[in-house]
């Protein structure tokens, strides 16, 4: 039994670190998606640093809604694909080990999964998105002379 946790540990293992690099490129893939939302606050607010950094952190749980299941399932094939293309599986069957066995790291990999995303879904992305309303808000109050303009209707401070 020894055995089989350190191959758990090491199947667990090569799941987060893809994992954490599909994570990081699906987010900023989805994040260059909202960019000019982020300039034109930039342009029109005069939004500080500090400002954009929190917008950005505001838009993320509705980004991780998405990317944190497409990050599971690019980790689980890339992980076994890799192992397949190294003859690891090969390897771990003619020790004897059960090809089933090896499903225990990757099915709590994906109950955790399971777990973050409804906690995104749940709570963070109703938290986020208020939070970013009134960002949004207090950006246009304090440059109130940018936000009003003679002959304009702005539709983004309702």
């Amino acid at each position: 039994m020894k055995i089989l946790n350190i191959i758990n540990r090491y199947i667990f293992k090569e799941l987060m670190l893809t994992f954490a690099i599909s994570l990081f490129f699906l987010t900023f893939v989805f994040l260059m998606s909202r960019i000019p939302e982020i300039t034109n606050k930039i342009v029109n607010y005069n939004a500080d640093i500090s400002s954009v950094f929190l917008l950005i952190a505001y838009m993320l749980p509705r980004f991780m809604e998405f990317t944190i299941p497409m990050s599971v399932m690019t980790a689980i094939l890339l992980t076994f694909m890799r192992m397949s293309l190294e003859n690891e599986l090969i390897a771990l069957k003619g020790a004897g080990i059960s090809l089933y066995s090896l499903l225990v790291p990757v099915l709590i990999f994906c109950f955790s999964g399971v777990i973050v995303s409804m906690y995104f879904t749940m709570a963070a992305i109703p938290q986020g998105r208020l939070a970013l309303k009134k960002e949004t808000l207090a950006l246009a109050r304090s440059s109130m002379d940018i936000a009003f303009q003679e002959r304009q209707f702005n539709s983004k401070l309702e």
